[in-house]
């Protein structure tokens, strides 16, 4: 986890939503109207590893790739650059329908702007496919001027 978004594991107690979309405010009301606690609270926990700074590499662990600070979704969203071209983005985006590969805004991000300027940022490391949390994987190439559109 990075240190930024470290105390939200550590107390169990997650940020307020905030909508970036219609989509998300309307997602936000349904889960107010069938939790009490707005899905904001789980089980606490400290994680074995906290990243400090922009970068963290992975070949310790066996992975060819490295960890890369990506603000946006939350202030500490981080996400998995491989060296193969892959990128594992988790929520930064999604997909414009559940399980499509047509690159959109997710319903929830802390910063929109910190949105555009990370999603710029992975751009610039020419990838091939991004994975997301919530949508198939997107295939840059076919995707492109939806993709850079969404940094303007």
């Amino acid at each position: 986890v990075h240190r930024l978004d470290h105390d939200i594991v550590r107390t169990g107690i997650n940020r307020e939503y905030r909508s970036a979309a219609a989509l998300g405010s309307l997602m936000k009301f349904a889960a107010q109207m069938l939790t009490k606690k707005y899905m904001r609270h789980y089980t606490p926990f400290q994680p074995d590893i906290v990243m400090d700074g922009e970068q963290f590499s992975l070949a310790p662990y066996g992975v060819d790739g490295y960890l890369l600070h990506t603000p946006g979704e939350t202030p500490g969203s981080i996400s998995v650059v491989l060296n193969n071209k892959t990128i594992i983005a988790g929520d930064l985006i999604g997909g414009l329908f559940p399980h499509s590969a047509i690159p959109a805004y997710a319903p929830f991000s802390d910063n929109i702007e910190d949105v555009k300027k990370t999603l710029r940022r992975l751009l610039d490391l020419h990838p091939t496919t991004i994975y997301t949390g919530h949508s198939k994987p997107i295939v840059v190439s076919k995707h492109l001027k939806k993709l850079a559109s969404m940094t303007a």
